[in-house]
């Protein structure tokens, strides 16, 4: 397929239709990688995480509309799933995607408050489990949301 085809038939489909199958598309991958069974220190998914789970990736259905509230949102469910005990590994497409979006709309300062949002769930969710280095998360939290504000 050529590039010009690829643009042209890309460009044909309405925004909230693409958006629907991108959050269609991450609920499906978060849910089986959640289903799948995470390490030890983080428990099974059941009824609770998969609900939350859900939302959190179907909201970005509405990214474009609401980028800041949906990020909130999203965020915002991402740190009570966390807090619950869940693996929050499962839920890291969601967000770090509305921190694109809300660079892509929003001025620089915008997009940097919502990379180190991003960041600081990021090393939060790693400071839960007991006896793990934290250093990992927050070179993670630096260089993975680090491209939004550029």
């Amino acid at each position: 397929m050529s590039a010009t085809f690829a643009r042209i038939r890309c460009g044909s489909v309405p925004p909230i239709l693409a958006d629907v199958a991108v959050g269609l598309a991450e609920t499906g991958v978060a849910l089986t990688l959640g289903h799948v069974g995470p390490p030890r220190q983080w428990q099974e998914l059941g009824l609770r995480g998969t609900l939350l789970t859900c939302a959190i990736n179907l909201s970005v259905v509405l990214r474009r509309r609401f980028p800041v509230g949906v990020l909130l949102f999203c965020v915002g469910l991402w740190v009570c799933y966390v807090q619950l005990g869940y693996w929050p590994v499962v839920n890291s497409i969601a967000p770090m995607l509305l921190v694109y979006t809300v660079a892509e709309q929003r001025p620089p300062r915008w997009a940097a408050a919502a990379a180190a949002l991003l960041g600081g769930v990021w090393v939060y969710a790693a400071g839960l489990p007991a006896h793990q280095p934290i250093w990992p998360a927050v070179a993670q939290a630096l260089v993975f949301p680090g491209g939004a504000p550029a």
